[in-house]
């Protein structure tokens, strides 16, 4: 039998189309871009379509899109950027403060233990036994000296989706600048940076069907950011280095292939991740619970309870399913893990070690969904209970 991949959540494979455009630019368009010759032209080309492509995907102008090496990446150039263009500015004594949620995946997280050695306030948001924030939480939080603000869009361990729109507008008034992590977003619901008001976005390339190594922040315009690195012109001083070409063209290309799948893709994801759940119900004979908001989450995605059992056991009976784990292995400590996603939720260590994620994609089958779900089912009930 051939693998089942249901883990699209952690990577995406290329889409056929990306991997088509991309060929090129490993071979006879190699050059780099800044030169007068044609092949340093159609390198800029294709450069600036991709730019193009970006932006339209998120509704806002090519000059507004920075492209990067990656969702991490551009996190850093988001929040470290602003953090320095101000500390250049600020003349207060007082502690500049950042918000961001208790959810958020680790570039954002441990940017801000980072900016809290430099002498930032960090203030961490709770959240509901769903994933969700409260937007009068982050209301109540905002004060004179908030400066920035970085709240996850969806969440990659459960799928919760934030009101990142109604969250933004609490920032306007305050001047601060809002930031979003919307790596696990992008490909899966439709991502409108003016729809959602933010400052600041960032995409990740692997996870929508592009090349690894890749990845773009929107920037809204007037947004000050300081670059990261010294060096060349590229990305209008804020990337500088020699632009990773065959990865640019993927991430246009994928922007173009998410442009176009719209709701009818995020429907028949809907539609898969649930079949999983109902299928896998039938064949373990048990009823399973699911983390996450029972509304508000990522089409693709479910983090589904095992009920008394563990995940690992039950995975290692079905070597060719490949799913996310709650809990990784090995575990140098439990309870350190628990510290993020799970432990801000409340969820106790029985139910995490119990949980595993499934999360669908364009090239889930289903075919799949009813193999996976049977062999999921099967070795539920051939697996002793904890």
């Amino acid at each position: 039998m051939r693998s089942i991949y249901l883990d699209y959540n952690s990577s995406t494979p290329l889409a056929g189309a990306v991997r088509q455009a991309i060929t090129p630019f490993l071979g006879e368009l190699f050059a780099s871009s800044g030169n007068p010759h044609w092949l340093s032209r159609a390198t800029e080309e294709a450069i600036e379509d991709s730019r193009n492509s970006v932006s339209i995907m998120l509704d806002c102008m090519p000059s507004e899109i920075v492209f990067t090496s990656g969702g991490t990446e551009s996190t850093n150039l988001a929040l470290l950027g602003y953090a320095r263009s101000i500390s250049k500015k600020s003349s207060s004594r007082s502690k500049p403060q950042m918000i961001l949620s208790c959810l958020e995946h680790a570039p954002v997280a441990r940017t801000a233990d980072y900016l809290e050695t430099q002498g930032w306030e960090i203030t961490r948001l709770p959240c509901r036994s769903d994933g969700s924030i409260e937007v009068e939480t982050l209301r109540s939080a905002i004060g004179k000296r908030t400066r920035l603000i970085s709240i996850q869009l969806a969440n990659e361990q459960v799928g919760t989706i934030q009101d990142i729109a109604t969250m933004a507008r609490l920032s306007r008034p305050k001047l601060a600048m809002f930031h979003t992590d919307a790596t696990q977003a992008v490909g899966k619901i439709n991502v409108d940076v003016e729809s959602l008001g933010v400052d600041l976005l960032s995409i990740s390339g692997p996870k929508m069907y592009a090349p690894k190594g890749v990845g773009a922040l929107y920037v809204r315009s007037g947004t000050m950011l300081e670059s990261l690195l010294h060096g060349g012109w590229q990305e209008g001083g804020l990337r500088p280095g020699t632009e990773n070409t065959p990865a640019i063209v993927g991430l246009g290309i994928a922007a173009q292939l998410v442009k176009s799948a719209g709701d009818e893709s995020a429907e028949r994801l809907s539609v898969l991740s649930s079949s999983f759940v109902t299928q896998m119900e039938i064949a373990a004979e048990e009823t399973f619970s699911v983390h996450g908001h029972p509304r508000n989450r990522l089409p693709n995605t479910v983090s589904i309870v095992l009920k008394d059992r563990s995940a690992l056991a039950i995975l290692r009976r079905v070597p060719e399913l490949f799913l996310g784990l709650a809990i990784p292995h090995p575990v140098p400590s439990q309870q350190s893990y628990l510290s993020t996603v799970f432990h801000a939720m409340g969820v106790p260590m029985d139910e995490a070690i119990s949980t595993v994620r499934v999360s669908v994609g364009w090239n889930t089958t289903e075919q799949e969904i009813e193999t996976g779900a049977k062999l999921l089912g099967e070795a539920y009930k051939q697996t002793a209970p904890l």
